[in-house]
């Protein structure tokens, strides 16, 4: 019996100290927090051979299936990313070597997959003026389509909101220039398309159906100056030329864009209810605030705060903690 306790104590000193070394590298690589003991302990003992690494990928970015891996010897290239959201490939602007630790070269790939979808965005929006519209949509990542979209509306809008001055009808031609360009994708999702671009120009009809809203009542409501709290309230995606980077304005909150891969996956519409929550959600972020939504169950808190991730290209993770669960 003395040795059965003996070999407790040892089994004791080896859980503390497996313990340590896991907290130690999710300290070293935060996105671990998120994963399971189980799932930490196989990528902690595979992490010299990334190829067996990449089954655990959506675990670390959830809407990233796996890398594409140019295999030579141990440690391959990562050549770009391969979505589990919909059927998507994006390919990096830089091959990314998977050297050192684990939890570095991990690191290593989220930088990459930052550094590459600011890249194809800032190309993108030099490229929306060049091309035809039905040649740009099929070109870009469906978020950075919808990021460019969102910017391309915002400068429409307070391009109307300037020339107001000169002409008065600037806002109601702003409107309809808005109802043409739905009517250009209602009409695209009517041809034969493959599926990718199929659920992207869905998307991209769902957002710009509530743009062409938002302008619908900015003409009602005789709106006419970019300060006016109507156009303040709505999520507006710029291209800050002194950052050198796309931030979101809303209201006198400033957020910058966050590239966290997020697939071709569909998105919710947008409702005034929609408007308020985004409102509510980022002047809390703005304040470093706590945001708490209240509702009966099912009337989509969680899925608009999701959607408000998804806007700003944030990782976004969900618990249903119990009273259990403490933190």
């Amino acid at each position: 019996m003395p040795g059965l306790e003996k070999v407790q104590e040892d089994l004791t000193v080896c859980e503390k100290a497996l313990n340590e070394f896991m907290n130690a590298k999710r300290t070293a690589f935060p996105r671990f927090y998120f994963v399971s003991p189980a799932d930490l302990l196989d990528i902690l003992s595979n992490g010299n051979m990334p190829v067996k690494v990449m089954i655990h990928m959506p675990k670390i970015i959830s809407a990233l299936d796996t890398l594409e891996l140019l295999e030579e010897g141990v440690r391959p290239f990562a050549k770009g990313m391969i979505s589990s959201v919909g059927i998507e490939k994006v390919m990096f602007t830089r091959e990314l070597k998977l050297i050192g630790k684990v939890e570095v070269y991990l690191q290593d790939v989220i930088d990459t997959m930052r550094n590459s979808l600011r890249d194809i965005s800032k190309k993108s929006l030099k490229l929306f003026a060049e091309k035809a519209k039905a040649d740009w949509i099929v070109m870009d990542p469906a978020m950075v389509t919808l990021l460019i979209n969102n910017c391309q509306w915002v400068i429409l809008c307070e391009g109307a909101f300037q020339n107001y001055a000169k002409d008065n009808k600037a806002v109601e031609k702003a409107y309809d220039k808005q109802c043409d360009d739905l009517t250009e994708l209602i009409k695209m999702v009517q041809t034969d398309l493959s599926k990718p671009v199929r659920q992207k120009i869905m998307c991209l009809i769902t957002m710009d159906a509530h743009s062409r809203d938002i302008i619908g009542i900015l003409v009602k409501e005789k709106v006419t100056r970019a300060d006016d709290f109507q156009w303040q309230t709505q999520l507006k995606g710029v291209f800050d030329s002194g950052r050198d980077d796309f931030v979101f304005r809303i209201a006198d909150a400033c957020l910058d864009y966050g590239y966290e891969y997020l697939g071709n996956g569909a998105r919710l519409v947008i409702t005034p209810l929609t408007d308020r929550i985004y409102v509510t959600a980022t002047q809390a972020l703005h304040l470093k605030m706590g945001c708490a939504p209240a509702g009966p169950a099912g009337t989509g808190k969680t899925e608009s705060t999701k959607d408000l991730a998804s806007a700003l290209g944030k990782a976004c993770y969900v618990f249903n903690c119990s009273d259990q669960m403490d933190y």
